[in-house]
């Protein structure tokens, strides 16, 4: 059985950028005394505005609206479908903007975020517009994907932006937030998964803040995922995970590999229907669990929560595992639906760390065993988890 694999840190180049300045051009505007002694005038005063008079042989004019020069928006810059948005994105990208990227489909051959893990980032926005999925980034299959999102002094937001193409190289989006800050993906995909190594995210040890991942969808790949248990191993920052709604479907490994301190894994759809070696090749272990806890000390990967999750498996691999390498931690699993076919692996796997469930429903032809304790609904009659993830990943 493949346990875990080593994860390299990704390769971090660095690219040119264009700072981006922003100003308005002011005319000259004169006033006289008179001008400075109106009176407050009521919510609902109807009068005509004073008309601007000529003073000094000067036409007074009116100010120009004031831009916003921590928002650019790429379409207004002159982006077109097709570019490389990556380019664009590592060309404008600053700590304190928010940057728009217009809805359509773009090459994707440049790294967009270029600062390395130490530095990071402070006060970031990329926002893709429109609905989840109108914002496309396509870099083609084989392509060497690695990007790093570190919340340095400030928060990171990711927001509506889908990958294609099969990834190769490292494969990973890196994730880490010094204490205090957050690196939030939000409407993130990746469903075409990585050839023979990848992760969809990985969460580094040393992060020590929060890391969310909010209506997110994750498919098809080698090594997890999410690969979000380092943080808290005994050599980790024991930083937090936030997982809200989203789609990990088909992933080797793991599908959703947490641990931290006070971490979530919340209305989340975690599917095992196909194992892919035409992309991971014949010779890759393969170890396909759907929710796995493998981290936890006496201090670290505790109070973590499970809830309201579909855990739907049609593989012998283990729907749910708590196995923390440490032999520590605690959680609870609530209110979450598991179905199972495997007749060798057991629904919920518990092999270490203080755990409990509560109102958890166990159904399929497969081991019902829940071994954390008998607290579980396991009759047909019994809700059954679904396949299919909730809006807005919709049915994938």
């Amino acid at each position: 059985m493949a346990e875990d694999t080593d994860t390299d840190v990704p390769s971090i180049e660095t690219y040119s950028r264009r700072s981006y300045l922003s100003g308005i051009a002011g005319g000259s505007l004169l006033l006289g005394t008179s001008a400075l002694l109106f009176g407050a005038k009521g919510s609902d005063d109807t009068e005509e505005p004073i008309a601007l008079e000529e003073t000094g042989g000067f036409q007074a004019e009116e100010p120009e609206p004031v831009q916003d020069s921590d928002v650019i928006d790429l379409g207004e810059e002159g982006v077109s479908e097709g570019d490389d948005i990556g380019a664009w994105l590592s060309e404008y990208i600053e700590d304190g903007v928010e940057i728009i990227v217009p809805a359509g489909r773009y090459d994707y051959s440049t790294s967009a975020f270029t600062r390395d893990l130490d530095d990071g980032y402070a006060d970031v926005t990329v926002r893709g517009e429109g609905e989840f999925g109108d914002v496309i980034f396509d870099h083609g299959d084989g392509y060497n994907f690695s990007e790093v999102l570190s919340a340095n002094g400030g928060d990171i937001l990711l927001d509506n932006v889908v990958w294609r193409g099969v990834s190769g190289g490292n494969g990973n989006i890196t994730v880490q937030a010094s204490e205090d800050n957050e690196v939030r993906l939000r409407r993130v995909a990746r469903p075409d998964g990585s050839d023979e190594h990848g992760e969809g995210v990985f969460v580094r040890p040393e992060h020590a803040g929060v890391a969310v991942l909010e209506h997110c969808w994750f498919e098809s790949f080698t090594d997890n995922g999410l690969y979000a248990s380092a943080p808290g191993g005994s050599n980790g920052n024991d930083g937090e995970i936030k997982v809200v709604g989203g789609l990990y479907k088909n992933n080797n490994i793991a599908n959703i590999r947490i641990s931290g301190t006070n971490s979530t894994v919340e209305s989340a759809t975690v599917v095992l229907t196909t194992q892919h070696d035409d992309k991971w090749g014949t010779d890759r272990s393969v170890n396909m669990r759907g929710i796995w806890i493998r981290e936890g000390t006496e201090s670290t990967g505790r109070n973590i929560t499970i809830q309201d999750c579909d855990v739907y498996n049609e593989l012998p691999y283990a729907p749910i595992e708590i196995n923390p390498r440490d032999g520590g931690g605690s959680g609870i699993i609530s209110d979450t639906r598991v179905y199972n076919e495997s007749d060798g692996v057991p629904a919920i796997g518990h092999l270490g760390g203080e755990w409990e469930t509560d109102g958890v429903a166990i159904t399929g032809d497969g081991d019902t065993t829940n071994e954390i304790d008998t607290d579980s609904c396991n009759a047909p009659e019994c809700a059954q988890a679904s396949p299919v993830a909730v809006e807005p990943i919709g049915d994938r």
